[in-house]
C-alpha cells in the first residue's frame, strides 16, 4: 500500500520514539492499529457495496434484454428466415383452400371396401 522499505521504517520508528516518547509509544501504536483496522474495514465495506451496485446494474441490463426478447415475435423472425418472399406461405394457403373446397379424403386415407375379405395369413406348415 505505502511501499515502505526497512530503512524507511527504521527512520520512522526512531522519529516516533523521540517525538512521542518511549512511555506513550505502545499506546499510540495500539491506537494506530485500531484506526488502521477500522479504515481497512470501511474500505472493504465500500468495495463490497460498489460490487453489489455493479452486479445489480448488470442484472438490470440482463432483465431488459430478457424483456426485449419476450416482446419479439420469434415466429415472424423464423418465417422471414425460412420463407422471405412468402412463396411457400402462398402455396400452403392455396393447398389449404383447395382442401376446404374438396372434402374428398386423400387416397391414403381410404379404407378398403367392406365386402372385401381380410387377407389370410399364409400357413407355413400344412395341417395333418
Amino acid at each position: 500500500m505505502f511501499d515502505i522499505g526497512g530503512w524507511e521504517l527504521a527512520v520512522i520508528v526512531v522519529i516516533a520514539v523521540f517525538v512521542i516518547g518511549p512511555k506513550e509509544l505502545p499506546a499510540t501504536l495500539r491506537t494506530f492499529g485500531r484506526v488502521m483496522a477500522r479504515v481497512r474495514s470501511l474500505t472493504t465495506s465500500f468495495r463490497l457495496h460498489v460490487d453489489d451496485m455493479i452486479r445489480e446494474a448488470e442484472l438490470e441490463d440482463i432483465r431488459k434484454a430478457a424483456d426485449a426478447a419476450r416482446r419479439k415475435d420469434f415466429g415472424r423472425i423464423v418465417e422471414d428466415a425460412v420463407d422471405p418472399d412468402r412463396s411457400l406461405r402462398g402455396a400452403l394457403d392455396d393447398a389449404a383452400d383447395a382442401a376446404r373446397l374438396d372434402p374428398r379424403p386423400l387416397e391414403t386415407d381410404v379404407a378398403p371396401p367392406a365386402d372385401t375379405p381380410p387377407a389370410a395369413a399364409p400357413e407355413d406348415k400344412p395341417k395333418p
